[in-house]
Parts: C-alpha cells; sequence; structure tokens
C-alpha cells in the first residue's frame, strides 16, 4: 500500500491542474485533465467526476492509473510557507 506523506499533500493540494492516464478498452490511453485532484486519505488520492465519462469507464474495467502534475515555479517557496499568525518576531 502506498503511504501519502505530508510532502505529498502538500504538493497536491498547491496544484492546479493534473492528467489522469487511464487504460480503453481497445488499450489505447486515455489522458484527461482534471483540476479537482485531492488527497482523500493517507493511501488514496481523488477527482470530481466532471464530464470525464471515459475516464469513469476505463477504471471500472481496469484500475490502473496514472497521475501527472504540471509542477509550478513557486512550489517549494508556497508548500513551505506558513500563515502569518505562525511566523514569529526575531526581536
Amino acid at each position: 500500500m502506498v503511504i501519502i506523506t505530508e510532502k505529498i499533500k502538500n504538493f497536491v493540494n498547491f496544484q492546479k491542474l493534473g492528467y489522469v492516464a487511464t487504460i480503453s478498452a481497445d488499450n489505447t490511453p486515455n489522458l484527461s485533465p482534471k483540476g479537482t485532484i485531492i488527497v482523500l486519505d493517507e493511501s488514496s488520492l481523488a477527482f470530481a467526476d466532471i464530464h470525464s465519462p471515459q475516464t469513469v469507464e476505463n477504471l471500472k474495467r481496469n484500475p490502473s492509473i496514472e497521475i501527472n502534475f504540471h509542477i509550478t515555479r513557486n512550489l517549494e517557496s508556497k508548500a513551505q510557507s506558513k500563515p502569518s499568525s505562525q511566523l514569529k518576531s526575531k526581536n
């Protein structure tokens, strides 16, 4: 079982767009953009079923899936930033 670490959870939460790849019945690839991917629990990701009939059909037949994200340049700084209420003064 895959464990989704806090670092991976932060990564997924800061992404605006991911691509879900599945395999069609005739073994052709199906690539579908998703802007709704979330961490569901410590071992699962989820996305909204918005106009995804082919992706859902493919997953029902074959649960193999690959998810890729477009990495933003500011990911590292966003993932490590803290709300101002958590920052401490160095006076």
